[in-house]
């Protein structure tokens, strides 16, 4: 089943996907399946956190919500806007309300320009004046705390690795879009760094109740950031939930598996029911059934049978498996 939300909810969804399928080309006929049929939907001034292994479809989830490549199957919702349903000239126009945010900030903003001048250019683009430019991008440097007057006026060269990683955020928010994409914006910077950049999404998310889905592979920075989270396994979602709750109280094996393999997440006295063996399975050949069967350790004949679906188990708290690791309320 498809992440569901109450009625009273339903108005404030800033994005929503439904059974999105995203497959590729590759060589010898075959097809890479990097997202299978993934539902969820992010509510307005929330932060909802990605996690799983490398491969698992987490980027390739973002690049499909920019529709940069369209998606082979599903719908992706802006607000109330069907990206899916949009021509190219609408495509365009709707993506100024995204923003994307790179791991390597170097490799996104170009050397040649200014950081001020770096941050009023989607501003430039949207028709803003050239004062109103000047103005906004001063505020939006101070917002990732950076001087506007001494680093405004270098160039990305003479910056550090998490000075860069605060242009490229104050950047995206230069159009004040309503959904920010983070992909592993922090993986490549030192813990000390990564903190920084931490309390600036933080503090932003309060100041202008931003809404945003941030990915990584590190649980332990998904949690000091996200509202709720999502797991990803082979293309799939096995469990989404609200952060406290999924890490204290996990429901499917893979994340408990997860969990217990990052260091300090797991309460002291909590013992995990399983921990992860094996590799990934290629998304050219992804098992039958239960995409996580071939690694779990509760694993029977029917997760080679059937697809487990999303089930409620309170709270918002949704896992796909077939032998959770705790009943489904009233059971």
């Amino acid at each position: 089943m498809p992440e569901s939300v109450s009625g009273t909810e339903q108005t404030q969804i800033a994005l929503r996907i439904e059974d999105l399928v995203q497959e590729f080309p590759a060589r010898r006929g075959q097809t890479v399946h990097a997202l299978r049929g993934v539902s969820l939907a992010v509510h307005q001034g929330e932060t909802l956190g990605v996690v799983g292994e490398s491969g698992c479809g987490k980027s390739t989830l973002l690049r499909s919500v920019m529709l940069a490549p369209r998606p082979s199957r599903g719908k992706v919702f802006l607000e109330d806007v069907e990206l899916t349903g949009l021509d190219h000239r609408g495509l365009t126009k709707a993506r100024r309300r995204l923003a994307l945010v790179f791991q390597d900030p170097y490799s996104s903003l170009d050397p040649r320009f200014l950081v001020r001048e770096l941050v009023a250019e989607p501003m430039l683009a949207a028709g803003m004046a050239r004062a109103d430019r000047a103005k906004k991008s001063a505020e939006l440097l101070e917002a990732v705390g950076l001087d506007p007057h001494h680093h405004g006026a270098r160039r990305s060269s003479e910056l550090s690795g998490g000075q860069l990683q605060r242009v490229a955020i104050a950047r995206a928010l230069a159009t004040e879009p309503a959904l920010m994409l983070c992909d592993e914006i922090v993986s490549a910077l030192d813990v000390s760094v990564q903190a920084q950049i931490l309390n600036v999404l933080r503090e932003l998310r309060s100041r202008l109740r931003l809404t945003s889905v941030f990915v990584s592979h590190d649980l332990g920075v998904v949690r000091h950031v996200s509202d709720r989270i999502a797991v990803m396994y082979l293309g799939t979602l096995s469990e989404i939930g609200p952060a406290g709750e999924l890490y204290q109280r996990p429901v499917h094996p893979y994340t408990d598996a997860l969990i217990s393999a990052a260091p300090g997440l797991r309460r002291a006295g909590d013992r995990a029911q399983g921990h992860l063996e094996g590799e990934l399975p290629s998304p050219l050949a992804p098992p039958s059934g239960c995409p996580f069967r071939t690694r779990c350790p509760k694993a029977q004949a029917l997760c080679a049978e059937q697809m487990p679906e999303l089930q409620d188990f309170g709270g918002g708290h949704l896992a796909a498996c077939h032998f959770p690791l705790r009943a489904l309320p009233g059971r």
